[in-house]
């Protein structure tokens, strides 16, 4: 009995010294690969057309870039390609060998009849380049956004939605703003909204300033998500400071917002921050002050982003959420946050949670030694 009572009360001590364990799964996006990343990781690239010897099957034409004498081109070729080719004698496909696959194999990347062609051997040549300056290889496709071919079009768009948002706005002026206004009315186009909203966002026209607005304020109103990251770093980078105290009062000190529509306001704050002057920076740092109050959730993202701009403005603010019992994180995510307050706090046996403060040390050494009464006449009421 004495022995079971002693336990229950260590047992207590610990967990209450200790605290309990709490963490978070982070997803990483990958963007869909380009037909440039398909070029520039291969070891051959070649022009194609049906093997006469053997139908439904590919054979080199010519070989674009990369080994001269490339392995034995082993391709089925589908019906509707084959009806391509017969009608256009003019038409080849391009495969490309990628060794780094495994196994090692062939495929087919895009259909050249005429345009594609000197584009992708003009991509072959960038290529060491774009190593040494990567900042070029955006700006090399921006003027291609608007070209006929779907393509080369398509190419484009992934080349240059998936740069930084700082060259973003920089090449903002490949589409005319009267072309961007159609495409975001065109359901057509839906897949790179985003971008163009980026875009519409360096458009000195109050219209378009206006037309932002309605969006954001729109979407609040419905809890709507589709684009709703797009069109809130739009509205930040017009209004400022000013978008910033709107979405404080739309999302951030809203607890009833969702956690789709918070990762979507969260992911636009992120970008401003991360392109953005260090003045508009602190001003993003108080929203997610305010974040951390009513969507505690959001912390592990948050603090991501305070590793990443090296600010240390919010680590009482993580302590206080880590020491909230009714706030539960997984262990990954605790982890990280506690590792980003002992990194930032010049007195980590004080702030870090994983350190008790001596006031609730000396707390529980009192309690348990107002038990330990209770413990001896345990003993001495314990049978011989």
């Amino acid at each position: 009995m004495f022995l079971a009572r002693l336990q229950i009360v260590f047992l207590l001590l610990w967990l209450f010294a200790v605290g309990p364990a709490r963490a978070c799964q982070i997803c990483i996006p990958f963007p869909t690969e380009s037909l440039a990343d398909h070029l520039l990781k291969s070891s051959a690239v070649v022009l194609a057309r049906e093997n006469p010897d053997a139908p439904f099957t590919l054979q080199t034409t010519k070989v674009l870039g990369g080994d001269s004498s490339p392995p034995s081109l082993e391709l089925f070729l589908d019906s509707q390609g084959r009806r391509i080719l017969a009608n256009d004698e003019e038409k080849s496909i391009i495969c490309v060998y990628q060794p780094a696959q495994d196994p090692p194999a062939w495929r087919r990347v895009g259909l050249d009849h005429g345009a594609l062609r000197p584009l992708v051997e003009e991509i072959l040549r960038q290529r060491s380049h774009w190593e040494n300056q990567p900042d070029a290889r955006p700006r090399f496709f921006a003027p291609y956004l608007r070209h006929p071919d779907p393509q080369i079009a398509t190419l484009a768009h992934l080349e240059v939605g998936r740069a930084p948002y700082s060259q973003i706005r920089d090449l903002a002026g490949a589409i005319p703003t009267t072309e961007i206004r159609k495409y975001l009315a065109n359901i057509r186009y839906a897949e790179w909204h985003a971008l163009y909203i980026l875009f519409l966002a360096q458009s000195q026209d109050s219209e378009d300033k206006r037309r932002i607005v309605e969006a954001v304020e729109s979407n609040a109103k419905f809890s709507l998500t589709l684009q709703t990251a797009a069109w809130a770093t739009a509205f930040i980078e017009t209004e400022r400071s000013a978008g910033l105290d709107r979405l404080d009062e739309l999302y951030f000190s809203n607890p009833q917002r969702t956690r789709q529509e918070m990762d979507a306001i969260h992911a636009a704050c992120s970008v401003q921050g991360t392109n953005s002057p260090k003045g508009l920076q602190d001003r993003i740092l108080e929203s997610y002050r305010l974040a951390l109050t009513h969507h505690a959730d959001l912390a592990p993202r948050i603090v991501a982003d305070l590793t990443k701009w090296k600010r240390a403005d919010l680590a009482d603010s993580i302590v206080s959420l880590l020491q909230t019992p009714s706030v539960a994180f997984t262990p990954e995510e605790n982890l990280q946050l506690r590792a980003y307050v002992r990194g930032n706090t010049p007195d980590p046996a004080h702030h870090d949670p994983d350190h008790p403060s001596p006031r609730r040390s000396y707390l529980w050494l009192a309690v348990g030694l107002l038990l330990l009464p209770y413990l001896f006449r345990g003993i001495r009421s314990t049978p011989s």
